[in-house]
């Protein structure tokens, strides 16, 4: 009997596993819509905290409803907008042709990697929390007047920030940190743009051209 049981828990271990790594892609069967749709989903499961979930080309979704997932994929020319919170244990990956539109909420844990856009729009405040990181190697448009709140957060700028509204990017709680590798631009509006953080500029270009 006890000869078995190395193998039961190894076949227990491996469905374990099995589960955690398990990918569910958005189809748009149900609604077409709504992250929160289970029918808009492969598995008609709504991603969770154990999942992967992927976005492929030629969709838009939006997160309606504060979610945890273990990473996301936006893949193509797909668009997701956020305007809940959204909490991610690993990755947060937007592909180089695919979009962002963060209108509200915050994003905590993980990491977030920009190869495309993000639109950073309207007028309700945004945070980043917990941890997470925003690698943006691509194209942030700050397109709305909301506050974003940096709070054990951290920007990682290789590619564009362009600010084309007043803004203010502050920090609060253990703090927040802007790192600028590539541009930061104030592009658009005469309102003046306020950073209430630590910004470290690391051989990148600060390009104030209006404002």
């Amino acid at each position: 009997m006890f000869w078995y049981l190395p193998c039961i828990a190894l076949v227990f271990f491996s469905l374990i596993q099995s589960v955690n790594a398990q990918t569910i892609t958005w189809t748009g069967a149900g609604d077409g819509v709504h992250w929160s749709d289970a029918a808009n989903w492969d598995l008609d499961q709504i991603p969770s905290e154990m999942n992967d979930a992927i976005v492929p080309n030629g969709f838009t979704t939006v997160i309606d409803a504060s979610i945890t997932v273990n990473s996301i994929v936006i893949e193509g020319t797909s668009e997701v907008d956020l305007s809940s919170a959204l909490s991610i244990n690993s990755t947060f990956s937007i592909n180089s042709a695919a979009t962002l539109n963060w209108e509200a909420g915050t994003i905590a844990s993980g990491t977030v990697i920009n190869a495309g856009t993000i639109n950073v729009i309207g007028d309700f405040g945004k945070s980043i929390i917990g941890g997470t990181t925003v690698q943006n190697e691509g194209i942030m448009n700050w397109l709305g007047t909301g506050t974003l709140t940096l709070n054990d957060g951290t920007i990682n700028n290789s590619g564009l920030i362009d600010l084309q509204l007043p803004s203010l990017i502050q920090q609060s709680g253990t703090g927040g940190v802007v790192n600028n590798s590539g541009t930061f631009r104030k592009s658009v509006g005469d309102g003046q743009t306020t950073l209430s953080l630590t910004f470290n500029n690391v051989d990148g270009t600060i390009d104030v051209q209006i404002g």
